[in-house]
């Protein structure tokens, strides 16, 4: 990876395939997605229920 200053790496910087290794280690969990939710105020049911989401078929780019 290129250094890219202060801010760390830009989005061009990344490999496909590359393992970036970063501390604090942290896990999205369930509530995460509830409180992101929340604060922007998208309940859309693809986030948020487990039966609905399967269901659907997205366009692959």
């Amino acid at each position: 990876m290129v250094s890219s200053g202060y801010f760390g790496p830009f989005f061009e910087d990344f490999v496909v395939g590359s393992v970036v290794r970063h501390r604090p280690c942290r896990t999205v969990e369930f509530f995460d997605n509830v409180l992101w939710s929340s604060l922007t105020l998208d309940y859309t049911p693809l986030y948020l229920d487990r039966e609905y989401a399967p269901g659907l078929t997205l366009a692959v780019l």
